[in-house]
C-alpha cells in the first residue's frame, strides 16, 4: 500500500487500485474519496474505473454518483459493458418527485451537525442551507411542488422589550410561463410591501437575483416601524440532480450480539422537482433590530447551495 501511495501522483491507476481495495474491506467511505479525487485527476478514464466507482458509489449511499458513473462508462466507449442488474438497483434508488403529491418534512429533508449550526438539505426542493443550532428552524410538509422553511432569529432587545426577526425560504414550481420578475411581483402583491425599493449588495446563491427593500412605519410601530427584505432567484434542473450534496456515507452497523447475517436496504432518495424553480427569501424585521437580523439573513444566503446547473 505504502508503494501504492507514492506513486499516486503519477498514474492515477495506483489511487485507483487503492480506493477500490478500500471499498471492498472495511473503510468504503476512505475508499470513495480516493475514487473522488481520481475523478478529477484525469479528463480521460475508462469504462472499467467507472464501474469500480459506480459499484463503490451505490455502498456509500451516493446513488445518483452511481447513475452518472454508468453513464461515463457507456460513454468511454472502450468496449467495457455495465453490469444491467446493478445499473439497474442504482437507477431505482432515485425516485421521480411527483408536483401533485405531498411529502412530509422528514422525507423531504434532512439534517447535519456542521459545528455551531446545522445544515439542512433537500434533494426534492433543491436547496441546502445552515442555521445556528440554537435558531429554532420550522419546516413545512412538501405540498403542491412549494417547500416553506422559516428560521427565526435570535432574540434581540428593542426600546419596547425584546423580538426577533422571521427569515423564510419559500422554494416553488412556477406557473406555466411565468417568468422570475412576475412571479416577484406577484409575491410581493401585497400590502406589507407597498413601497418597495430595489435593492443591491445582498448575498445572491446564483449567478442573478432580484432584491427589494421596504421601509416602513405602518407595523411594528412600537419598535421603529418595519425593515423588510424580499430577494429572488431561479434554479435550472441539472444533469444529474441531487449529485452536489451527495457524500460518502457509511453503512449501517449491525445489531451488535445478533449472531445473524445483517442485510442491508438502500433508501430510496426523492429528486429535485423538474424544471426551473423560483425562491424567494425574506427578512421580516424591525427597525430596532434590523442591523443584528440583517447580518443573520446575510449569512443564511451565503449558506445556500442551490442544486442547479
Amino acid at each position: 500500500m505504502k508503494l501504492l501511495q507514492a506513486q499516486a501522483s503519477e498514474d492515477f491507476r495506483a489511487a485507483w487500485f487503492l480506493g477500490i481495495h478500500q471499498c471492498q474491506s472495511n473503510n468504503p467511505v476512505g475508499g470513495m474519496q480516493q475514487l473522488l479525487r481520481v475523478e478529477t485527476s484525469s479528463t480521460s478514464l475508462p469504462g472499467a474505473f467507472w464501474q469500480d466507482y459506480a459499484n463503490c458509489a451505490g455502498v456509500t449511499s451516493m446513488p445518483m454518483h452511481a447513475v452518472r458513473a454508468y453513464d461515463n462508462a457507456k460513454h468511454a466507449a472502450d468496449g467495457t459493458p455495465n453490469d444491467p442488474q446493478l445499473e439497474q438497483i442504482a437507477r431505482n434508488r432515485i425516485k421521480k418527485s411527483d408536483p401533485t403529491t405531498s411529502y412530509l418534512a422528514k422525507q423531504a429533508w434532512y439534517a447535519q451537525q456542521a459545528g455551531d449550526h446545522v445544515r439542512f438539505t433537500s434533494n426534492i426542493c433543491g436547496e441546502s442551507f445552515t442555521a445556528k443550532a440554537n435558531s429554532p428552524v420550522s419546516i413545512n410538509d412538501v405540498s403542491k411542488g412549494s417547500c416553506t422553511v422559516i428560521v427565526t432569529s435570535e432574540k434581540y432587545p428593542t426600546r419596547d422589550g425584546y423580538a426577533t426577526a422571521s427569515l423564510l425560504v419559500l422554494t416553488q414550481m412556477p406557473r406555466e410561463a411565468e417568468s422570475l420578475e412576475a412571479y416577484s411581483q406577484r409575491m410581493l402583491n401585497n400590502p406589507r410591501y407597498a413601497g418597495k425599493t430595489p435593492l443591491t449588495g445582498v448575498p445572491c446563491p446564483v449567478a442573478t437575483c432580484l432584491a427589494f427593500e421596504i421601509i416602513t412605519d405602518k407595523l411594528y410601530k412600537s419598535e421603529g416601524g418595519a425593515h423588510l427584505l424580499a430577494v429572488f432567484f431561479q434554479s435550472e434542473q441539472p444533469a444529474y440532480p441531487g449529485l452536489r450534496f451527495e457524500t460518502p456515507l457509511p453503512l449501517p452497523k449491525a445489531p451488535s450480539g445478533s449472531g445473524q447475517p445483517t442485510f442491508y436496504t438502500p433508501e430510496e432518495t426523492l429528486q429535485r422537482f423538474n424544471g426551473p424553480l423560483y425562491t424567494f427569501v425574506a427578512l421580516d424585521a424591525n427597525q430596532d433590530i434590523y442591523a443584528r437580523s440583517r447580518a443573520e439573513f446575510d449569512d443564511l444566503l451565503k449558506s445556500l447551495v442551490i442544486d442547479s446547473n
